[in-house]
């Protein structure tokens, strides 16, 4: 069954578990933010395929997104605010249209991912193993005893960690089996990792032309 909700158009996907900040200073959402808070403090965040996320007309976006709920407010002169949210369950979108200016969409909430086929603790292993060098490599060390320990936590904070392009953050939002979401991002992992070493050793051999786009 559908249910209304706010929605937030951004040029950011967001996951189960994962934390997002927000500086909002727009008047339509400003209204928006409003009735979230006096409500359930409960909105919609979904990625903008085409258009901006503010001042101008509302963006197209994708209909898989995730919702997010206010944990911390800032409040700011002019009412403004400064917002902290985490993203909790993904929905699709069926219809939305534009109510005070900003758009609200009936939603359908999906339910959350369950170990369908997947070795769990060995792909727990690999991803938390494919992140730590990852991000060694950037010279940006992560403590792997921070990362969460659910399967399903842990895949979706690897896919906000990796610095990709936001559409190929959307495609591990829409996967709808764990066992997928595992592949596509260890998948994803390796690639990025093999681009960086490539990038290392070519570097050591003076291949000053040699590129990299993680995009």
């Amino acid at each position: 069954m559908s249910e209304r909700l706010p929605l937030f158009p951004l040029h950011t996907v967001l996951y189960p578990g994962v934390p997002i900040k927000l500086h909002i200073f727009e008047e339509r959402y400003r209204r928006m933010m409003a009735g979230v808070i006096e409500g359930s403090r409960e909105f919609g965040v979904v990625l903008i395929k085409e258009g901006r996320e503010a001042l101008g007309p509302l963006a197209l976006f994708h209909s898989r997104g995730c919702t997010a709920r206010i944990t911390h407010i800032e409040p700011l002169p002019a009412g403004r605010m400064n917002l902290l949210a985490l993203g909790e369950t993904r929905f699709n979108v069926e219809s939305a249209k534009t109510e005070d200016g900003y758009l609200v969409g009936d939603v359908i909430r999906l339910a959350p991912l369950r170990n369908d086929s997947t070795d769990e603790f060995a792909a727990q292993d690999e991803i938390r193993e494919l992140l730590v060098r990852y991000f060694k490599r950037l010279n940006r060390p992560i403590d792997a005893t921070q990362l969460p320990e659910g399967l399903t936590e842990l895949a979706y904070t690897a896919a906000y960690l990796i610095p990709i392009a936001q559409h190929r953050k959307q495609e591990l939002l829409d996967q709808d089996r764990l066992s997928d979401l595992v592949d596509s991002l260890l998948d994803t992992l390796r690639q990025q990792l093999a681009m960086l070493e490539f990038m290392s050793k070519a570097a050591g051999t003076g291949a000053s032309d040699s590129t990299y786009n993680p995009n």
